[in-house]
């Protein structure tokens, strides 16, 4: 047993690997299983999953679910804005909680950068849109779907780099005749114009 080890492992369907990581320090025990990219040097550029820690003297624990990734540089935020004919990036993947949950959004660009995005689960769906504030992603209630109430939002971020470009994201929203569903994302770009 090691004290912190990582493994990867590529047996996937995507462009994703998969990464299984443990690390043991004193009686604390933390554990790591996303799908990640990595660039060509091996350090990460998106990752999206679960993880977990806890302490073995207080049998205390911790878990949850995360979407990380290094924000797009200001210089690829400025060429997609400045572009002199309108742009748009288009992104989709699964939800990490709940993997039967689709996500896509599309991030238009320009002197008024906006957003919008579907998510699609076998018992619900709805619809978001927002303002891109830098490479914030911000909700607009008046452009959530007729069937999601108040005090729901979606809120991310644009990572990565130029041709691997990502959305971290969270959605929290409560549904009519479905309730309240929190997730978290990591969609991956799919197309641009």
């Amino acid at each position: 047993f090691c004290a912190s080890c990582s493994s990867f492992f590529a047996m996937r369907p995507d462009d994703y690997e998969n990464l299984l990581a443990v690390g043991v320090e004193d009686d604390t025990v933390s554990r790591m299983s996303a799908r990640v990219i990595r660039l060509p040097d091996d350090t990460l550029l998106l990752a999206a999953d679960a993880w977990a820690s806890g302490n073995l003297s207080t049998r205390t624990a911790n878990s949850g679910f995360f979407a990380w990734g290094r924000a797009i540089s200001q210089a690829d935020l400025d060429a997609l804005n400045n572009s002199t004919v309108p742009r748009s990036l288009n992104f989709a993947g699964v939800m990490s909680v709940d993997n039967s949950t689709l996500a896509s959004m599309t991030v238009n660009f320009g002197t008024s950068p906006d957003w919008s995005g579907n998510w699609t689960n076998p018992d619900y769906s709805f619809a978001a849109g927002g303002e891109l504030r830098g490479v914030i992603l911000v909700s607009d209630a008046a452009r959530f779907s007729d069937n999601v109430q108040a005090d729901s939002f979606v809120q991310g971020a644009l990572l990565g780099e130029s041709g691997q470009r990502g959305i971290a994201h969270v959605i929290d929203v409560t549904l009519d005749d479905v309730g309240r569903i929190k997730d978290v994302g990591l969609l991956r770009e799919i197309a641009s114009q």
